[in-house]
């Protein structure tokens, strides 16, 4: 059974947040689960497994893009005993070299418990206009 509070999920989406915009690749991995399914803008196609994941992170984190975002009020929906899913607004910035742009957006995150432990095992996130 998953324990956790919803302030402690907003400090683990925040956790997450922090690894991605920093680029640190291991401790982004340790919030995925082995079959996570993963769909975004940044990806052409959705990506299955955490194996594919960490070949499209490890890809794009080599690029010269650097991201910041950060989630709005987090809406938090219990699923089951083991999981439960996540809704926000984010809003950050791209910069690539000396251009920036803004950007909004719906991020999704559907957690469920894998050794004890929140995973992420399907993730979403749309550009908004």
């Amino acid at each position: 059974m998953l324990n956790i509070s919803e302030n402690e999920i907003v400090a683990l989406m925040n956790q997450i947040q922090q690894a991605l915009d920093s680029k640190n690749l291991t401790a982004l991995l340790e919030f995925y689960h082995p079959e996570i399914q993963y769909i975004g803008p940044a990806f052409p196609k959705p990506i299955m497994g955490i194996e594919n994941l960490k070949t499209a992170f490890e890809n794009h984190f080599q690029t010269p893009q650097r991201t910041s975002s950060a989630c709005g009020e987090i809406k938090v929906t219990r699923l089951s005993e083991n999981s439960f899913a996540v809704v926000c607004l984010v809003e950050g910035r791209q910069i690539i070299y000396y251009s920036e742009q803004r950007f909004k957006g719906w991020l999704s995150r559907v957690f469920t418990e894998h050794d004890g432990k929140p995973k992420i095992i399907l993730e979403h996130f749309t550009l908004s206009k």
